[in-house]
């Protein structure tokens, strides 16, 4: 048995207006002190924010609050400064840079590799506002664990499904600052935890729709910048609104054509493949003369092709794929994708998995390693790590590791 509540601070003093969201009768004052009391603790002001908070009773029959701010258990509408007929707050409607932060860089040592090898860590398709907060949380254990010389994501790591051609639902209005506020938040997360590592992001699909959709309703403004700042980034470009020069961040863009190489042999792309059963390696082996990783797909796969050479010579290349780090239970828009008639998502399970790429090259030589995700963890150089713990479940702009600045 479950019961929400629905709290609508944006208009009055307190959460005390809280109902329940089924049947709209006023909640319990037991439920609106757990409500407010929850909303104190991941860092909010109850006078300012307007939440959704689902309470669910445990086996005990003790109220709990379920927090899960990807999934759409609880939506939030930070400190609203105008707020229209219908309670909505129209700052969340307005696009807009991320809030900067104060990186403090990790002092930890870099783990030791061979003379000459590099190390990258290969992540993508967060989708975010759909990433789950566990596998994100996973893969900067990841990278704080093994700071390698190398951090490439590629690409799908924001959705915005707001700026798509597809089907709209009133969910999605308002939440493109958000997500590029908690995307920054992570990518600035990661640049604290491995300062020394080459970070960059390959934009897939997902990425292009910001371009797309400013090309089809506003092409005037596409390549607005500041006055007279005619070598700065154009201020709708997703570089731009997530400060990727301010974290180091190297974009790949010009999809589907963008590529980074790292090796002379080794290519990272988003891809355009999404079928099943690792067909998507298979082709890429036939198709690419080169190792290839790519994303898109959110499948975690590995392929490799031996080619004869002159005089008994061979060369072997390989087809990667790290898998997601978004929800994967029918959360993300797409063709599971639906809701009931309250706007709840009907959960599936896709044909997707979480987990990342562990890659060694130098030079002509590469080794792939697939790290999956799992309900125990991720298990890294044969040591099992866990987050489940509530630090991993309070959004990245409230960890303590990095700070908005004023």
């Amino acid at each position: 048995m479950s019961e929400k509540i629905r709290g609508n601070a944006a208009n009055s003093e307190s959460i005390k207006d809280a109902t329940h969201y089924d049947d709209e009768l006023p909640a319990t004052p037991e439920q609106v002190n757990l409500a407010e009391e929850f909303v104190k603790r991941v860092g909010a002001d109850p006078k300012k924010v307007n939440y959704s908070v689902q309470i669910v009773a445990n086996e005990d029959g003790a109220a709990e609050v379920t927090y899960n701010p990807r999934s759409g258990w609880i939506k939030s509408r930070m400190a609203p400064t105008e707020v229209g007929e219908e309670g909505v707050d129209i700052q969340n409607l307005l696009v807009r840079q991320a809030p900067n932060v104060i990186i403090r860089p990790s002092r930890a040592r870099k783990p030791m590799r061979p003379t000459g090898e590099q190390e990258t860590l290969v992540f993508g398709d967060a989708q975010v506002p759909f990433g789950d907060p566990r596998a994100m949380a996973l893969a900067q254990t990841a990278i704080k664990t093994l700071r390698p010389d190398n951090i490439v994501f590629v690409g799908d790591m924001i959705d915005l499904p707001s700026q798509s051609k597809y089907d709209q639902r009133p969910e999605w209005a308002g939440s493109t600052q958000a997500a590029i506020d908690e995307l920054h938040a992570f990518y600035a997360q990661i640049r604290s935890d491995s300062p020394d590592s080459n970070l960059y992001v390959v934009h897939g699909n997902h990425e292009k729709r910001l371009d797309d959709y400013v090309r089809r309703n506003a092409v005037e403004v596409l390549g607005l910048r500041r006055a007279n700042m005619r070598r700065e980034l154009a201020v709708l470009t997703l570089e731009y609104l997530l400060r990727y020069e301010e974290l180091g961040v190297q974009a790949v863009d010009g999809y589907p054509n963008g590529e980074l190489w790292l090796e002379d042999n080794l290519k990272f792309v988003h891809g355009t493949n999404t079928k099943k059963g690792g067909i998507n390696a298979a082709k890429y082996l036939a198709e690419e003369p080169v190792t290839t990783i790519y994303g898109h797909s959110h499948r975690q796969e590995l392929a490799y092709k031996t080619i004869a050479l002159r005089g008994g010579a061979a060369n072997t290349i390989a087809a990667a794929s790290p898998g997601a780090l978004c929800m994967i239970d029918g959360t993300v828009p797409g063709f599971h994708h639906t809701v009931d008639a309250r706007g709840a998502v009907v959960k599936k399970a896709e044909d997707w998995q979480q987990g990342m790429l562990q890659v060694h090259h130098e030079g002509d030589h590469h080794e792939i390693t697939p790290i999956r995700f799992t309900d125990r963890g991720v298990r890294i150089n044969g040591k099992l790590y866990n987050v489940d713990d509530p630090d991993y479940d309070i959004p990245f702009q409230q960890r303590e590791t990095i700070q908005l600045a004023s």
